[in-house]
């Protein structure tokens, strides 16, 4: 019979046994998607990891970490089994980017087993990480800056790939600034929106130093950026002299209107010459020249340096004006007044003064008369004292003669038709009296004649009456279309007992 011999029990043997008991196993990722260090990952692509066992969700939970090199991403986690699970970013990555997946060995699987280090992995969305460079522009890059460039001048950049529009256009700027709009086209490279131009809306201002930059947060479209900012410096046109007013008046040559004081004895129907240094831009000169108070009227032009204002209505005659060019006048070259240009006229030619009344004469019978008084009659002598005669005559001529201020008593000659509606009689008394007719002894002196007046010498008191020459702009006018500037009234009457 064989006896069965016991021996020791090895102690490898038992830690192998312990070891099989207890599932001791490493834990360890065994698939990853995208792969490490992948290229031409797309924007959308979710990040998938299995291991060789089932996770701890929520050490998964707390210790993932997803990120592009900055800040982490945010997402969601989405279990396939337990050992396999799915992150989705909750916004689509940027292109070109670099990012990275991290999961700390810190994580157990569902048997408390550890992997040996960190899982680290990192991939690129897209494959296109070559940075675009601008080819050239017009205005060029040149030393100390392009000179005498067009006030209207479109600028242009051409790149050497495809931009992105909206990210290159906002990294675009123009300072001072100059409005305008952009537009895109093929460049020399042929690919479509390589050319990035940008038309002004407004011209540029002439004389001036501008400069227009693109930074470095321009991208092409597959997220590259410059690797710098691209600026240029250049200088509008050649001219730096701004224009200036030689001078104004009504003929356009010299001797001009004086800027002291005021210029006198200008005729109402002038036409203002604005004479300028250079040609102009004629818009603008024409929106800076005012003429106060306004008739309204319309601009013409001897060539480009000579505005010429025409008024729609004649000026007041004997009046002040204020003619201003300011200093938003531009020549071609955008070049602006350096200050405004202002004088002061009177009208006072001879066909621009104010009709007044010189002598006025009296006479019972039309034949006789005798000097009443002079000018406007004293308010405080009135009312004037006449001489009807012996009763039954109730009829009285007045005659009186018209003049301006060109002399003390210069005779105007009137528009004889304007009297007749210009002239009214008022009454104070039973006997009201009446205009009986107008004649003209000549151009500046009219023979009025009343009628059905009060006498003395009837039983009966003297009546007081008003005889008015109606003036203002409806009134009484001179062959020049002048008026008198109110109405011309006295008062008469017989004396008393």
């Amino acid at each position: 019979m064989k006896r069965l011999s016991y021996g020791l029990f090895s102690p490898v043997l038992a830690l192998g046994l312990i070891i099989a008991c207890s599932g001791f196993e490493t834990l360890e990722v065994v698939y990853s998607s995208p792969h490490n260090h992948a290229d031409g990952v797309r924007e959308d692509a979710p990040i998938e990891i299995a291991f060789n066992n089932d996770v701890r969700k929520d050490d998964i939970d707390k210790s993932f970490s997803f990120s592009d090199g900055s800040s982490r991403i945010d997402g969601d986690i989405e279990w396939l089994s337990g050992r396999r699970f799915v992150f989705r970013p909750r916004a689509g990555l940027d292109y070109a980017r670099r990012y990275t997946i991290e999961i700390p060995r810190t994580v157990r699987d569902t048997k408390g087993n550890r992997m040996e280090s960190d899982f680290l992995s990192d991939f690129y969305v897209g494959a296109d990480f070559v940075p675009p460079t601008v080819l050239s522009s017009d205005p060029a890059f040149l030393e100390g800056g392009e000179q005498n460039v067009a006030i209207d001048r479109t600028i242009t950049m051409d790149f050497s790939k495809t931009m992105n529009v909206l990210k290159t256009e906002s990294a675009f700027s123009i300072t001072p600034h100059a409005a305008g709009r952009f537009a895109w086209e093929a460049g020399p490279s042929g690919l479509p929106e390589s050319r990035m131009v940008y038309r002004l809306s407004a011209p540029m201002d002439y004389g001036v130093q501008y400069r227009f930059r693109l930074s470095s947060a321009a991208e092409d479209t597959a997220g590259n950026t410059l690797a710098s900012d691209y600026s240029v410096i250049f200088i509008t046109g050649d001219d730096s002299v701004p224009p200036a007013v030689i001078g104004i008046n009504d003929a356009g040559i010299a001797p001009f209107w004086s800027t002291d004081g005021i210029n006198d004895g200008v005729a109402k129907d002038s036409s203002f010459y604005i004479v300028f240094s250079e040609p102009m831009d004629r818009p603008s000169a024409e929106t800076a020249f005012s003429l106060c108070p306004s008739p309204g009227g319309y601009f013409s032009w001897n060539g480009d340096s000579i505005l010429v204002f025409h008024t729609n209505a004649p000026l007041a005659p004997e009046s002040l004006y204020e003619l201003t060019v300011d200093r938003s006048a531009k020549d071609r070259n955008g070049l602006r007044l350096p200050a405004a240009y202002q004088l002061s006229i009177r009208t006072g030619g001879a066909n621009s003064l104010t009709v007044k009344t010189g002598n006025a004469w009296g006479s019972s019978d039309g034949l006789a008369y005798d000097l009443l008084f002079t000018g406007l009659p004293d308010p405080e002598a009135w009312p004037v004292t006449i001489a009807m005669g012996p009763w039954p005559n109730q009829t009285y001529y007045f005659r009186i003669q018209f003049v301006s201020l060109l002399a003390p008593y210069t005779p105007v000659a009137m528009d004889r038709y304007s009297i007749y509606q210009n002239l009214s009689l008022a009454s104070f008394g039973e006997d009201e009296g009446l205009v009986a007719d107008v004649e003209w002894t000549d151009d500046s002196t009219a023979c009025i004649m009343l009628s059905g007046l009060s006498n003395k010498l009837e039983p009966a008191s003297p009546v007081l009456y008003r005889l008015t020459v109606h003036g203002g702009s409806g009134g009484l006018k001179d062959r020049y279309g002048n008026t008198m500037t109110g109405d011309f009234v006295f008062e008469f009457r017989e004396p008393g007992d």
